[in-house]
């Protein structure tokens, strides 16, 4: 998958079938879109491109706004080839960038950058200057200027339109499993192990605290490695969150709180004999 940062370099591609958005954790919605783009680049031998912005269009109009998310740029990036896109247009979100009139985007970016062809958005997709610009926008500007929309309805589950904010809320919750469910795979947090308080090596499961990933959405969540052993100050791990234990508890002993901890470990290996290619144990 090649990675683009300017429209110029963007000649030549062929037939581009182009899909548009953040793509924050790439859900089983945005694979669904990226499905889509993917059968009918192999029906006309063409070019899967996405295009995607850096820094995310609201740290640019609404500055204030704390913001956090479900996939780092690398991780978005890996998501996103193991979803067959042969192309990532990443541009640059500037003020004025923002200020293209929907006419502008479509004609400069869509057309003359890109060259598309194909165009697969979501039906509530707003672009341009105040996002003035809309499907139907798409849609009657299309045969003028050489290419053909999709508009994509959302991917429904358990009631409800699967989005990244949803997710979002879940995994803050400590919902980890309905994450699971839309994301098609286990939040993941990557990042490197740091001291505590060594609270839990003094009860015998010494935990392994993360330094938090800059800007990511983080659950409740407190880490012990399964018959670990080994000293992880310093190294960068992986954390595939499956389903939350339990909350915070009180205990009245440290005797209790290792007695609970122990019922933990159990549970955790119960859950992992369902995940397949994850041991319960190591093998000898």
């Amino acid at each position: 998958m090649r990675v683009l940062e300017r429209l110029q370099d963007c000649a030549g591609l062929r037939f581009p079938v182009v899909t548009i958005g953040n793509f924050d954790g790439v859900h089983v919605g945005h694979q669904a879109v990226l499905k889509l783009a993917r059968d009918r680049v192999r029906l006309q031998q063409g070019t899967a491109v996405v295009l995607t912005f850096e820094p995310h269009p609201l740290r640019v109009l609404a500055p204030g706004v704390e913001l956090k998310f479900l996939s780092d740029p690398e991780e978005k990036l890996a998501l996103l080839e193991e979803a067959g896109v042969d192309v990532v247009v990443r541009l640059p979100f500037t003020r004025e960038f923002a200020a293209q009139t929907p006419d502008e985007f479509m004609v400069q970016v869509l057309r003359d950058g890109l060259g598309t062809r194909e165009l697969f958005v979501g039906q509530n997709f707003r672009f341009g200057k105040e996002r003035l610009g809309t499907i139907q926008s798409l849609t009657a500007a299309g045969p003028r200027l050489g290419f053909t929309v999709h508009a994509i309805a959302p991917v429904v589950l358990e009631g409800a339109p699967v989005s990244s904010t949803r997710i979002r809320d879940l995994v803050q919750a400590g919902a980890m499993a309905e994450a699971a469910t839309l994301l098609g795979r286990p939040y993941t947090l990557r990042g490197t192990v740091i001291h505590g308080n060594r609270r839990g090596g003094e009860l015998g499961y010494p935990t392994a605290n993360l330094h938090p990933p800059e800007g990511r959405v983080l659950p409740p969540i407190e880490t012990y490695l399964l018959d670990g052993g080994r000293d992880l100050y310093g190294c960068r791990v992986t954390i595939l969150v499956h389903e939350r234990l339990r909350g915070d508890q009180a205990f009245e002993s440290a005797d209790g709180l290792a007695l609970q901890i122990a019922a933990d470990v159990a549970r955790t290996r119960d859950i992992l004999r369902g995940v397949a290619g994850v041991p319960a144990r190591p093998s000898s």
